[in-house]
């Protein structure tokens, strides 16, 4: 007997064209700003794959060893881990399908012919004789159509369906401990910044700066050494939400009272996580002549610091008053800047005559030791790239990796 079986999904079956998607983000963002793959502050890497060990780019070893622990024998990962084993194997099982089947069958028996009644079968004559059968069976579908070529495709995609689902759960798990362990590592701070800039308000004083394309406003200026100083003693920004706002497109001029055109911002909110984990905040008023004219706290598990003004001036322009406590109850206390931290002689007048004098200072040291000075241009190109990251948060209403 001869048997011809065949499978078929259709005569005119096509793979499904993928759909139209060119780029993971849109093409045009915010303020017209170009999207696509590549945008500002922003990047996609095609075929890019997240390290399996995401979380040593910190450098932590106690955040390593907490994830360590976690992963170690996780039920969740060992049950996703347990579903690629059977998906390989349904798959790999399905290509048998490809191939003939081949079926043996062997049978042996003991035989008694009751001599009075039958006649016996053995060419000997004997009564009691063995009887072996043995049968041998081929089959093969041929997968004429591909039937059987698609359903492996299919249970191929299950395995990577499997292999990412299982993907998705070491990198939640892994991804829940590092935020848990932020809290560990790190402990609960907050520190806000608050500045002033008396102009950008309800007039200017110089025309050029109420136009935002020649650089000089309040976000680079009160804003770009306000923000230089919290990041110098917290940490550079990993991210950040931000308001760069200009509450005013016209703006009358001190002494004349002509009226031109305002681009530039005179309210600025940034709001972020700095250093190894902490929230920072800091806000830069335009136009304000009276109220807070610069706060600078710091909070943390075991004490505060406490920094404010003691001129209606730039804070950097002035010498600070400092105020610090630890432990509940205690009331905050003026603390002494120690004498290392002033570099020129004591006659120095205060406000910007001595801010001027520091950095010649520290000028001269730096030529006379031949080492690099602090600030230098690589300085400057950080805090212009933030200052970049602050606009572009605010633009486009996304929050930016600094």
């Amino acid at each position: 007997m001869a048997m011809l079986t065949t499978c078929a999904v259709g005569p005119d079956f096509r793979i499904p064209d993928p759909p139209p998607v060119t780029s993971y983000l849109p093409k045009i963002m915010f303020s017209g700003l170009p999207g696509g793959d590549r945008i500002a502050g922003q990047k996609v890497v095609h075929g890019a794959d997240i390290p399996a060990r995401w979380w040593e780019l910190f450098h932590s070893r106690q955040l390593n060893q907490l994830i360590e622990d976690g992963i170690t024998r996780n039920a969740e990962l060992e049950a996703a881990e347990a579903a690629i084993r059977v998906a390989q194997a349904n798959a790999l099982a399905q290509r048998g399908a490809l191939f003939p089947t081949f079926v043996g069958n062997f049978n042996s028996s003991r035989q008694l012919t009751p001599n009075q009644t039958l006649t016996t079968n053995a060419a000997t004559g004997a009564d009691t004789y063995s009887l072996h059968t043995a049968q041998v069976t081929v089959a093969y579908v041929a997968d004429v159509f591909g039937g059987t070529r698609r359903q492996i495709e299919s249970l191929d995609a299950v395995v990577d369906v499997q292999t990412f689902q299982r993907e998705g759960v070491y990198l939640t798990l892994t991804a829940n401990i590092a935020l848990a362990a932020k809290g560990i590592l790190t402990g609960s701070a907050d520190w806000p910044m608050i500045a002033c800039a008396p102009n950008w308000g309800a007039s200017i004083d110089r025309a050029y700066q109420a136009d935002r394309a020649n650089g000089a406003n309040l976000l680079t200026i009160t804003g770009g050494h306000t923000v230089d100083a919290l990041c110098y003693c917290l940490g550079e920004f990993r991210e950040l939400a931000a308001f760069v706002v200009s509450q005013r497109d016209r703006i009358p001029l001190e002494g004349t009272g002509e009226i031109v055109a305002k681009t530039s911002p005179d309210q600025l909110v940034v709001n972020g996580i700095v250093g190894n984990g902490a929230v920072a905040s800091f806000q830069v008023r335009g136009g304000m002549a009276r109220g807070t004219d610069f706060l600078f706290e710091i909070h943390g598990e075991e004490g505060d610091l406490v920094l404010t003004a003691t001129s209606r001036t730039s804070m950097q322009r002035q010498e600070l008053n400092l105020q610090g406590a630890r432990g509940k109850g205690t009331a905050l206390a003026d603390l002494p800047v120690p004498g290392k931290y002033r570099w020129v002689p004591e006659g120095v007048p205060p406000g910007s005559p001595y801010n001027v004098a520091q950095l010649y200072m520290k000028l001269a040291e730096g030529i006379r030791e031949g080492r690099p000075v602090s600030p230098g241009f690589d300085g400057a190109v950080t805090r212009h790239r933030l200052l970049d990251a602050i606009l572009r948060a605010s633009e486009m209403g996304l929050k930016q990796g600094a």
